[in-house]
């Protein structure tokens, strides 16, 4: 099982050369004397790249989390991005490198155009794209992208090349990787180096305060059911009607206490990964297929239904995850599932504490949990033209193994408001979490198939779904072969 934090053993402490992962007060003196620096990857120790510019490019509208993932100015006062600027400053000593970064539009839609110009240009501008995955994942079927897969392997045009990437290892999420690749072909990579996967996880906010008033007596420890593996999306439907309070208006509206909110949105994408609702599936001999139309889904949307349309719910109009985020931090909200990054722009100022739990599964004979993760997670890839391969992919693998080192403790310190290399019950949810991240195929390419992650944003009552989803999930598979083979002709 990955382990976010390395628990250093008696015996270890006697090898000076370990560091302890930092915490919200920043790195600690060691790490400062990179003589005495143990790094987490296995890069060769004598890498020069002679002072070369490995430049990232991306696209991005209406934040930062991709421009704050690959560099950050050096007089911020934020603790996460004293990090991060640290993080890239020990990387371009080590590796004789200087990072920097264009964005190429302020739309999270203007990527494709940019690098469309750029390699009609034909003169290596960019060494690592940094895309969106919802937008940007079919880059790939352009042929812009090199199949990461084939650098080094005899016979192929990058032969010559190393892939310094390990996807295997513990900071990148190898499973996720391993979701959205094809006949053994890989063009994206992500993991600890992308804030939008750190914060991207779907997770339950859940009231403390109301916690204690209304459910504790009855359920006990929410953080022990949810280890032990019980908390359903049943059990948040029985808890949040008891958790409801109305308040004298006629209808639920936000003046009640109320137990569940909502929006016509992406978490209702979460609570579908959550119930390990699978949208395709990839078998053994590497074929994939839409599964989503299975009885499993329809069970799902039933609860979904019960969930949305109950008098202790209240649907909030505007479609954006901030308004639901901002009810709960008011402390007239009982749960809401939400990513993890919506904390920390929206409840910093929370009066109330709250608890953070894995999205809930559909019932407790579905083995694990399953974390989905934003379709707006940062994607890294290699264009056809980079000038330096080697250069782009070492650049990858140094600056994510040392997110997963220095940046990931204080980032979920600084959005979650607790103590991560502290608070042993958050810190269990979070690695659960991290530990259950994953997609699949169809999902993570919906763009390109019918939409069909988000089909439940809008079709959720059991009886729609019942008669549409076979039709859904005939369209889909149409969509889905195109797909596949433009992926196979991008391939030769």
């Amino acid at each position: 099982m990955k382990k976010l934090i390395t628990i250093l053993m008696a015996a270890v402490l006697l090898l000076s050369s370990v560091l302890m992962v930092s915490c919200a007060n920043g790195p600690d003196e060691k790490q400062n004397d990179l003589s005495d620096r143990v790094w987490k990857d296995n890069l060769p120790d004598d890498l020069d790249f002679g002072g070369e510019t490995v430049m990232f490019v991306f696209a991005e509208g209406g934040d930062t989390f991709t421009a704050r993932s690959i560099m950050v100015e050096e007089d911020s006062a934020d603790d996460v991005d004293k990090l991060i600027y640290k993080r890239n400053t020990d990387i371009e000593t080590r590796l004789n490198v200087k990072i920097d970064s264009l964005q190429a539009s302020t739309s999270i839609t203007g990527l494709r155009a940019a690098i469309n110009n750029a390699l009609v240009a034909g003169n290596g501008e960019y060494d690592v794209i940094a895309g969106y995955q919802y937008y940007d994942i079919g880059l790939a079927t352009e042929g812009w992208l090199i199949d990461l897969n084939k650098i080094g392997q005899e016979g192929s045009e990058y032969s010559d090349a190393t892939n310094y990437i390990d996807i295997n290892a513990e900071y990148w999420a190898t499973n996720y990787i391993n979701s959205i690749s094809y006949g053994g072909s890989n063009y994206w990579v992500t993991g600890d180096l992308a804030l939008r996967y750190l914060g991207g996880m779907y997770c339950t906010f859940v009231n403390a305060a109301i916690y204690a008033d209304t459910l504790y007596n009855t359920y006990g420890d929410i953080y022990r059911i949810a280890e032990d593996g019980k908390w359903t999306i049943e059990l948040l439907n029985e808890m949040a009607s008891k958790a409801y309070m109305d308040r004298g208006a006629e209808g639920t509206d936000e003046e009640d206490r109320l137990g569940y909110a909502w929006e016509s949105n992406d978490p209702i994408d979460g609570l579908a990964f959550g119930s390990n609702v699978r949208f395709s599936t990839t078998y053994s001999n590497g074929a994939i297929d839409i599964t989503v139309a299975s009885q499993h889904t329809i069970d799902f949307v039933e609860q979904l239904e019960k969930l949305l349309t109950s008098s202790y719910s209240l649907q909030v109009e505007d479609r954006d995850s901030a308004t639901v985020m901002e009810a709960f931090a008011s402390g007239n909200l009982a749960f809401t599932v939400n990513k993890i990054f919506q904390a920390e722009a929206r409840l910093r100022d929370m009066s109330d504490d709250y608890y953070i739990i894995p999205a809930p599964k559909l019932n407790e004979e579905q083995e694990n949990y399953v974390t989905g993760i934003h379709d707006g997670i940062t994607l890294f890839a290699v264009p056809w033209d980079a000038p330096y391969i080697d250069k782009s992919t070492a650049t990858l693998e140094a600056l994510c193994a040392e997110s997963n080192r220095s940046v990931i403790p204080t980032y979920y310190e600084s959005a979650l408001k607790f103590k991560y290399t502290r608070d042993n019950d958050a810190s269990k949810m979070v690695d659960i979490m991290r530990e259950t991240a994953n997609t699949d195929f169809a999902a993570a390419w919906s763009a390109e198939i019918n939409e069909l992650v988000h089909i439940f944003r809008t079709n959720y009552r059991a009886g729609v779904m019942n008669s549409t989803l076979r039709a859904i999930a005939t369209s889909s598979r149409s969509k889905l072969e195109t797909l596949l083979n433009k992926l196979s002709s991008a391939e030769e």
